[in-house]
């Protein structure tokens, strides 16, 4: 059996660089001639033997996402998008490709990666964000030479499924929920209805940003932090509600939150 063996140039996490023997078997020897196995040598190694070339990496995914991405380039970026980059990276991207080293990843292994999720019933728009937060990471990698090419462009997902058709609720029945909610998911809701705010900008309301006199809210920012800048006219029955919401928990001042403290992940903490 023909068994061609080099040595390569690493690329080590501390960018240090190092010897690494490789190996390939080339074919039998029935088959293959001495100058045939020379030949195929010669093709393998021709473009390692570029001065172009560049050292391959060892950095498994996890370690240049942890290590160089997050501290180096999400923190220069809109800190709503880093928060959104790190969902997708943390929740997808990690537990899947983390020990894989990042010179390992090609263009079929992150389709398959692509069409399983999908299989398994995730939304076109998840594996939009899933492949753009993919190729941003491995950009910046190609960027800073850590590979040559970018294996998630390109990648194919499929056309959008069709948006769901949004149910909206009679008057009776939006009359009915609010009646069988305990305090403060009553206040919540009767908000929502009245004004059309999100849920995100309902649980950043502040009082500061209240105007009883006028009947006027103002939401400038949603929970995540994203600016909104919205005002909505108070009504009589969403007033009522606040105060009676407000009867029974302290305010501590203009800058406290209308439905809790300070964000901690829950939607209102009592």
């Amino acid at each position: 059996m023909w068994v061609a063996r080099w040595r390569e140039t690493m690329l080590q996490p501390d960018n240090t660089l190092s010897k690494v023997l490789r190996s390939k078997v080339l074919g039998p020897v029935s088959r293959i001639s001495k100058s045939e196995a020379r030949s195929l040598l010669a093709n393998c190694l021709r473009s390692r033997n570029q001065s172009q070339k560049r050292p391959l990496t060892t950095l498994t995914f996890e370690q240049f996402a942890m290590e160089k991405w997050e501290p180096l380039a999400l923190t220069t970026i809109k800190p709503s998008t880093a928060r959104y980059y790190r969902f997708q990276l943390h929740k997808y991207l990690l537990p899947t490709f983390g020990p894989i080293r990042l010179r390992d990843l090609d263009r079929e292994t992150l389709q398959a990666f692509v069409v399983g999720k999908k299989q398994q019933g995730y939304s076109s728009s998840t594996l939009h964000g899933v492949r753009t937060t993919l190729s941003k990471l491995l950009q910046q990698a190609v960027e800073w030479n850590y590979l040559d090419e970018n294996a998630a462009r390109g990648l194919r997902i499929g056309e959008r499924a069709p948006k769901k058709e949004a149910v909206f609720l009679e008057p009776h029945e939006a009359l009915k929920l609010i009646e069988s909610l305990p305090e403060p998911c009553r206040t919540v809701v009767l908000v929502a209805i009245l004004t059309g705010l999100r849920i995100g900008e309902i649980a950043a309301l502040r009082w500061s940003r209240v105007d009883f006199s006028r009947g006027v809210l103002q939401c400038q920012r949603d929970v995540l932090g994203r600016n909104r800048l919205r005002h909505t006219k108070n009504t009589e029955q969403c007033e009522r509600g606040a105060v009676e919401w407000t009867s029974s928990y302290d305010v501590t001042g203009p800058s406290c939150q209308l439905f809790g403290h300070e964000w901690r992940g829950f939607p209102f903490r009592q």
